[in-house]
């Protein structure tokens, strides 16, 4: 997550982009099943962190959009997978 974070999602390679989600979810799997069994709070307090970090690293908003373009229409905006307008 600390080489996501700093150079950036698109410097992983296919495999590591194709490892993060399986990653992020077994993350969430261990921190369910510390909050259960587990006292130690540092350790619980490094899963949640953990699968935070690796949701945003997932799911949350790229970085490469410029400011211009948050509320913009413009196509040139548009990352070249981004869904056209009323099309579901």
């Amino acid at each position: 997550m600390t080489r996501v974070e700093r150079q950036g999602i698109r410097r992983l390679s296919l495999d590591e982009l194709q490892r993060l989600p399986i990653l992020y979810r077994a993350a969430l799997s261990s921190l369910s099943v510390a909050r259960t069994i587990v006292l130690d709070r540092n350790l619980l307090l490094y899963l949640e962190t953990l699968s935070t970090r690796a949701f945003l690293a997932v799911y949350g908003p790229r970085a490469n959009r410029s400011p211009a373009c948050a509320h913009s229409s413009d196509r040139s905006c548009r990352p070249p997978f981004a869904p056209r307008a009323g099309i579901s």
